[in-house]
């Protein structure tokens, strides 16, 4: 941790939050609880989107934690999916699942404070390199809890959260304009798309025009490491592979020459918290050196029969999505597709010279819309970058309240 300002001390979590009580909730002699689940939360907006209200009596095991007003739950399961919300007034006396670590500030730490420091870096970093395990990662809660907090006088706490707020309330507003051009762009894009299929096309199933269809490696991945790239999924953009953001095989000796892409593979995002991402598909573009990893399904089609991109824009359809997601699995908060269930989803199938001809007629009409996404995009992730520069300047004092604040931010932000 940087240098901090006079008058700050830095103090592991434990001393700085209150013990949590765990209650069996039909022993409150209550009917209902409402109940924040691993999939209550959004890693992205890092909220509480959907905490359902359920019988006591057939409450899940592992509801047992009581939540109050001013907790901040930490999911300790998948930590890198950042479920970390703030618990409101609305859900003081209700329960979360024993997968997270339920953080109650001590009268030394402001709740809001203690919150915004869960989502930053200086916190993440020192969570996420403990995960264990490698299909399902997680941390303990005493790791949660031995993280070091820098932490300033409460007077300070608070104006920190005042200045923290004022900032993201601006970018909230404009990043609520910015879903609405790329919502636009992506409603012009879908009418084009429910354009493209002639009536009485017949449909095959995947399974039908693969020549074969696989899971990719569950290998371990760092940045810069010493074996060959693998694909993730932060690596599907756009229906295409980009491994601008690239990590590669920890191992250098492990063997995945039958797990490298080839040109027209067709890749499935099969596991993911979002339901915007599951079902998500990417064309291998030519020159692309790599593998890819365990949350992604690989299809090899037939070249006689299918152009790999024709599935690919089939599997944007209004259709096709609603089919994906019903065929979802939801365990821990992720949604999953099995290769079975993928296997079997319907793809309306003209003959190649049709395809061809109704690919490049749609692709076409894309110009205005993509303009559209791509620039709400590249301000999308300029807004993310905004937001933890803030937060990295706020947990090393470097947030003031004055105008030299948005100068300041925007270096660390390189916006």
């Amino acid at each position: 941790m940087s240098e901090l300002p006079a008058g700050w001390s830095t103090r592991p979590l434990r001393d700085l939050t209150l013990p949590i009580t765990k209650v069996v909730p039909i022993d409150t002699g209550r009917e209902t609880i409402r109940y924040i689940d691993i999939g209550s939360v959004s890693g992205a907006r890092h909220a509480l989107t959907d905490v359902q209200e359920i019988a006591a009596d057939g409450a899940p095991s592992r509801a047992r934690q009581v939540v109050a007003a001013g907790d901040t739950v930490f999911s300790t399961v998948r930590p890198y999916l950042e479920k970390i919300a703030y618990v409101d007034d609305s859900l003081d006396s209700e329960f979360a699942s024993t997968g997270f670590s339920v953080l109650r500030p001590s009268p030394d730490l402001a709740p809001k404070y203690l919150y915004y420091f869960s989502i930053s870096r200086a916190m993440l970093d020192q969570i996420l390199p403990l995960q264990k395990g490698v299909s399902y990662p997680a941390v303990l809660d005493k790791e949660v809890r031995a993280a070091v907090v820098p932490v300033p006088p409460l007077v300070e706490q608070r104006r920190i959260v005042e200045i923290l707020e004022d900032h993201f309330s601006r970018i909230d507003t404009g990043e609520g304009l910015l879903r609405s051009v790329a919502r636009r762009g992506d409603l012009l894009e879908l009418a084009s798309l429910n354009l493209l299929v002639p009536e009485g096309t017949p449909t095959v199933t995947l399974k039908e025009i693969a020549v074969s269809a696989g899971y990719g490696t569950s290998t371990k991945c760092v940045v810069d490491g010493p074996g060959v790239p693998v694909a993730r999924i932060p690596n599907v953009v756009n229906g295409a592979i980009d491994l601008a953001d690239e990590k590669r095989a920890e191992d250098p000796n492990v063997d995945l020459s039958e797990l490298m892409l080839r040109e027209g593979d067709l890749l499935f995002v099969r596991t993911n918290g979002s339901r915007d991402l599951i079902g998500r598909t990417a064309v291998a573009q030519r020159g692309i050196k790599a593998s890819f990893a365990s949350y992604l399904i690989r299809y090899q089609l037939d070249p006689e029969r299918v152009e790999a991109s024709w599935v690919h824009y089939m599997m944007r359809r209004p259709q096709a999505r609603a089919e994906i997601e019903r065929l979802a699995s939801s365990s821990a908060g992720q949604l999953n597709l099995s290769l079975a269930k993928l296997d079997k989803v319907r793809v309306p199938l003209p003959d190649l010279p049709t395809q061809r001809q109704l690919i490049a007629a749609y692709e076409a009409s894309l110009d205005g819309p993509r303009r559209l996404i791509e620039s709400s995009e590249r301000a999308g992730r300029q807004a993310a970058r905004l937001r933890r520069a803030l937060l990295t300047a706020a947990f090393s004092g470097k947030l003031t309240g004055m105008d030299i604040d948005d100068e300041r931010v925007e270096e660390m932000a390189g916006v």
